[in-house]
């Protein structure tokens, strides 16, 4: 159930991000920046209860879970949403 939710909200995030990049032309430099900030619980990642790791990349962007650690001494699960963007969405040249 853990992983459905983290997925569902990395999902939601994913949205929100491009709307934003279609309004701005550029991704924003925080998730916070989007609609989805007044919402709370949905930047959050249901692992951790820390936002997701967002960063913005030189294609797009990047955005994963926050490993935690089990009761077992490993890391948990994790997952990593990284979207590539065409060139010319980012306005490069070639």
């Amino acid at each position: 159930w853990v992983a459905q939710r983290a997925r569902l909200r990395m999902m939601l995030c994913a949205i929100a991000l491009e709307r934003e990049r279609m309004k701005t032309g550029q991704y924003p430099f925080s998730l916070f920046e989007t609609p989805l900030s007044d919402s709370g619980d949905l930047l959050r990642d249901p692992y951790s209860g820390e936002p997701f790791v967002y960063t913005v990349t030189d294609k797009g962007y990047r955005l994963e879970t926050v490993p935690t650690w089990g009761w077992w001494g490993k890391p948990g699960p994790s997952m990593e949403w990284s979207i590539p963007v065409a060139a010319e969405a980012l306005g490069d040249p070639e």
